[in-house]
This record gives structure tokens, C-alpha cells and sequence, in this order.
């Protein structure tokens, strides 16, 4: 029995469908992707980005976009020490 405000799961055809809309592929030498984020931005793993301020990428409908830099997380030291923690670098499409 469904409880009321409980949020049911989607179905998996939902879930790819938001999936493949919202992800990009990312090639700068080898395959990276990335998130697309309201307000036009592009979030991914700064160790994609290559150190570049621009790129384009292709989203699963086959469109290419240009991304430029907007912004760098400045990281955090996780507890093993490692630099990488939260490695994640934010781009503008246009």
C-alpha cells in the first residue's frame, strides 16, 4: 500500500531518459563526460578538462557545444591525503 507523500522510484526508462538529456561526452585525447547543470553550466572532474578554459563537447543527440571556464573547486584534502577529493571544475555552454 503506497503511503501518502511517499515518493515512488522511477521507472528506468525515466531514469535514462533524464540521464542521457542531462550527460555530454567530453574528448580531449581520451573519453570523459560530464554533467549538465540548469542556468547553462557543465560540471565534470578537473583531470577531464585537461587544464584547458575551453572545449567543445557532444551531447547524446549528437549536438556539439563550446564550454568555457567559469569556475574551479578549490579542492579539499580528503583523510588519506589526497589532493583529489573534490576535483571539480564548472564550465558556461554556449
Amino acid at each position: 500500500m503506497k503511503k501518502q507523500g511517499s515518493v515512488q522510484p522511477k521507472p528506468w526508462s525515466e531514469i535514462e531518459k533524464l540521464a542521457k538529456a542531462a550527460s555530454v561526452h567530453i574528448d580531449i585525447g581520451f573519453g570523459g563526460t560530464g554533467v549538465l547543470l540548469k542556468g547553462g553550466l557543465l560540471l565534470t572532474a578537473k583531470h577531464v578538462s585537461k587544464g584547458r578554459v575551453s572545449f567543445r563537447v557532444k551531447t547524446y543527440s549528437r549536438d556539439w557545444l563550446d564550454a568555457t571556464l567559469v569556475a574551479e573547486h578549490p579542492g579539499k584534502r580528503s583523510w588519506w591525503g589526497s589532493n583529489q577529493f573534490a576535483a571539480l571544475i564548472c564550465f558556461r555552454m554556449a
